[in-house]
């Protein structure tokens, strides 16, 4: 298949659910309230380390539109609810934040444009306390992360506007291409210099997934299909791919499924999208719709090798954007209950336990747990 084939054709229908979401997330305002959190220090401080166990979201604060009205900006918190701090301050809505494994950095969106489905991306260092802007039309997506770290948090593979697929070192402060290859949704392989991508084919009917070296050498074809098959997220052993698939009589709506790279095996999981592995592989994370009669949104989890799924249903209609606590015993997401009103909620998979985090003054975006 041509490396180089136009994404064009599939890739607003792909990315509209993301583009939707990112603007409902952050488009409205919330009344300011006080953001004492019981701490000594300021609520803006900048710490040169993340406090271990943090959960990071992008958030509006304040009512109205920078510079005038509120603020958006990337935040801290801990699961608790303490340490709640912002840690940069942005001029467009932030989204999309996505930890390094090492936990030092965080890339994420900020400004992302409905119309061209991009955003600017940049990195929030905790060593220099500083954020670097590393593209401004790198492609969003809420289908599926749209970006991905190394093993070693040195180096974040993405795609930009029209499918290329980028890669910056982190260290260096050098940003490449993977070798002129073209794709979405770019995965690194745990434990290898290697990309799993997305392709979409010609005829707009199918696609493929495929991998290959970071530099673009070395292809190889896992899967080709007459159907859109997108979102590849790998398993933390790297042996298996969780990839959703759209499906062709409900519009937006997608089918989640395990793809064994050693023996092509497949395994359908169900109706799901925003897969996130378990730290010890055993499970799927993901939202669906309850039903195809129900508006509601919850979160699911499944064990990756097939079976029953358990749904945790939330407190609000959209339940969206679920992240593993490291130890793999709760799950954080973002439970939205309308256009002005959200939260940041967490779930025990033991007893259902579940908490809303108190976020004074704020509207939340998708969290993300921290590795350690």
């Amino acid at each position: 298949m041509p490396r180089n084939r136009p994404q064009s054709v599939w890739l607003p229908r792909l990315m509209a659910a993301g583009a939707l979401l990112a603007t409902l997330s952050l488009v409205a305002a919330v009344a300011c309230g006080d953001s004492g959190n019981g701490d000594d220090d300021s609520f803006t401080a900048i710490r040169e380390q993340a406090p271990p166990d943090s959960i990071a979201f992008g958030a509006q604060e304040g009512e109205g539109v920078p510079p005038n009205g509120g603020t958006y900006g990337l935040y801290l918190v801990r699961p608790d609810g303490t340490f709640l701090r912002s840690i940069q301050i942005e001029t467009a809505p932030v989204s999309s934040p996505v930890w390094a494994p090492t936990g030092d950095r965080i890339a994420y969106n900020f400004g992302a444009d409905a119309a061209r489905l991009t955003a600017t991306l940049r990195i929030y260092d905790f060593a220099s306390q500083a954020a670097t802007t590393v593209s401004d039309s790198a492609l969003t997506s809420d289908v599926g992360p749209a970006m991905s770290w190394s093993a070693d948090g040195g180096r974040l593979a993405f795609a930009e506007e029209g499918g290329r697929i980028r890669i910056y070192d982190a260290d260096r402060a050098v940003l490449e291409d993977a070798g002129g290859a073209t794709g979405l949704t770019p995965a690194w392989r745990p434990g290898a210099d290697e990309l799993a991508i997305a392709r979409v084919s010609g005829n707009d009917s199918g696609s493929s997934l495929s991998v290959l070296a970071a530099d673009g050498d070395d292809e190889r074809e896992l899967l080709e299909r007459e159907a859109a098959d997108a979102a590849p997220v790998w398993s933390p052993d790297g042996e298996s791919l969780a990839f959703q698939t759209l499906r062709p009589d409900v519009p937006g709506r997608f089918v989640l499924s395990v793809l064994q790279i050693d023996n092509g095996s497949l395994t359908e999981v169900g109706p799901g999208s925003g897969a996130a592995w378990s730290p010890d592989g055993a499970f799927l994370t993901y939202y669906t719709l309850v039903s195809d009669a129900s508006p509601d949104i919850d979160i699911f989890v499944a064990p990756a090798g097939g079976g029953p799924p358990r749904a945790f249903a939330g407190p609000a209609t959209l339940d969206v954007a679920p992240s593993w606590s490291p130890d793999g015993g709760r799950i954080v997401y973002l439970a939205r209950a309308d256009r002005t009103t959200a939260f940041i909620c967490l779930v025990a998979l033991e007893g259902e336990d579940r908490d809303c985090l108190d976020l004074p003054g704020l509207l939340p975006s998708q969290p993300a747990w921290s590795p350690h």
